[in-house]
């Protein structure tokens, strides 16, 4: 059965633009009158919030340590590669028990009060889960062919992820980029949706699953060279490490430009909850 978001006829009498803006009209009442008294902080403004120096020195250096050795255990971390790129990833979430006797810093992090904090203060949910994921990618070439490259949102609601940088991000390695305030709910973002929509319907009814989700993540141009357009008023998140990168990735963002044989290193944190719940 062809899901509403896959149906052309559903499209085009405006299925997606409504969800938009149903779920972006709901997450202003929610901040505006239920959690009223939450911590107004930039992510709500801007798209993103940055703190530098996010763990204090003793406990990010274990940090590092216990990342490190976890990634190199092949027994708690998932490798795989595509077009000149190597991630390996650790689901924290899926090995607790483990990470907790044997990681203790790194466990840390599924209690840390200010990481809940923030998610708590944007989520907007009595009741949500937090994933942190460990993640080494490595470019073995540029990664001029790698499709987190293109602007792209990851749904259309307000929904978070954070970063914690374990190395230096540079121009070298693939920083995030982000456009700044393109969050926000607005008319020509109303239309961008209804058009993608459209397109998505096309195209999905003749792909596989893993492929279907790479299309349904809405991408601003189809072509990697009108990336340098948006470029000019993207925020580039070129950061040393221990730096916490909070970002609303409803808004468009991409993986930065990134050179032969360089790594980047990052504890990535998001949540993700029922647009229409409180």
């Amino acid at each position: 059965m062809i899901k509403c978001s896959e149906n052309i006829y559903f499209n085009i009498l405006g299925y997606q633009p409504l969800k938009y803006l149903l779920a972006h009209l709901f997450y202003n009442f929610k901040k505006n009158f239920i959690y009223k008294s939450a911590d107004k902080l930039n992510a709500y403004k801007n798209g993103f919030f940055i703190k530098k120096n996010f763990l204090n020195f003793v406990d990010f250096k274990i940090l590092k340590i216990e990342f490190k050795k976890i990634l190199n255990d092949k027994s708690l971390t998932n490798t795989f590669s595509y077009k000149g790129i190597s991630i390996q990833e650790c689901n924290i979430n899926k090995n607790l028990n483990y990470i907790k006797k044997y990681y203790p810093q790194v466990f840390k992090l599924t209690k840390n009060s200010k990481i809940k904090k923030f998610f708590k203060n944007h989520q907007l949910n009595k009741k949500f889960i937090i994933n942190i994921s460990l993640m080494r990618i490595k470019n073995f070439k540029d990664n001029r062919n790698d499709v987190q490259k293109f602007y792209h949102t990851d749904t259309f609601f307000n929904t978070f992820k954070a970063w914690i940088t374990i190395n230096d991000w540079n121009d070298t390695n693939g920083p995030l980029m982000y456009l700044k305030n393109s969050h926000l709910l607005n008319f020509k973002r109303l239309i961008l949706e209804y058009i993608n929509s459209i397109d998505y319907s096309f195209r999905a009814k003749n792909l596989s699953k893993k492929k279907r989700n790479i299309v349904a993540s809405w991408r601003l141009n189809k072509k990697r060279e009108e990336d340098k357009v948006y470029d000019k008023g993207a925020i580039k998140m070129n950061f040393e490490k221990n730096c916490f990168i909070f970002a609303n990735t409803h808004g468009f963002h991409r993986r930065g430009n990134a050179k032969q044989n360089t790594t980047r290193e990052t504890i990535l944190i998001s949540a993700r909850e029922n647009p229409f719940s409180l």
